[in-house]
């Protein structure tokens, strides 16, 4: 904060304190709007692997499916699931399982697109929201991420460990009308 003026001592000490109190008034809000934002981010994101979180993939996928029933283009919900990650868990130990989250969402997010939705549902589950995608593109998304995560080179502390995932496909009209019948639809697929 700048103040001038074309005389010396234009300024009185209370000038000065006003303006100094402006400029701390200016850093609180500007700190708010900052925390508000950070705030914000937290709530649609997963801490740990930075994906949308469960609530905000189920707005997004309203919000999709509207979209979609208006323009009469497909959608497809890909549910998936790290196979027998309480295994993994107890073997390895919990900082492994929360590495092998983070690398099993960047694995989705490099095999999808920036349009697709990649969110962590919950625990070791993750959910997929493809825009305009049919039936096979989605089938094979899956079927290459699934290659994708099995060929990883997952190693933690120097141990080379292996890694699977299950997926499930769902298509909106042609599987299911509404969003929850399209998720029901496809984590039963997942299984």
């Amino acid at each position: 904060l700048r103040l001038d003026a074309p005389a010396p001592e234009a300024y009185s000490t209370d000038d000065l304190r006003t303006v100094d109190l402006f400029g701390t008034l200016a850093a609180m809000t500007l700190e708010n709007i900052r925390l508000y934002e950070e705030a914000h981010q937290l709530a649609i994101h997963d801490g740990l692997t930075q994906l949308v979180t469960q609530r905000t993939f189920h707005q997004k996928l309203k919000d999709e499916l509207l979209r979609a029933g208006r323009s009469q283009m497909p959608t497809a919900v890909i549910m998936g699931d790290i196979d027998h990650f309480k295994v993994y868990n107890d073997s390895y130990g919990h900082q492994a399982g929360d590495e092998l989250l983070r690398t099993v969402a960047r694995i989705l997010t490099a095999q999808t697109r920036p349009v697709d939705v990649v969110a962590r549902y919950g625990g070791e589950e993750f959910s997929l929201i493809l825009p305009n995608t049919v039936r096979d593109l989605a089938l094979s998304v899956a079927e290459r991420i699934r290659a994708a995560v099995a060929s990883e080179p997952f190693v933690f502390q120097g141990r080379r460990t292996k890694v699977t995932m299950s997926f499930g496909v769902a298509m909106f009209p042609q599987d299911a009308a509404t969003q929850t019948q399209l998720v029901r639809v496809a984590d039963d697929r997942l299984y």
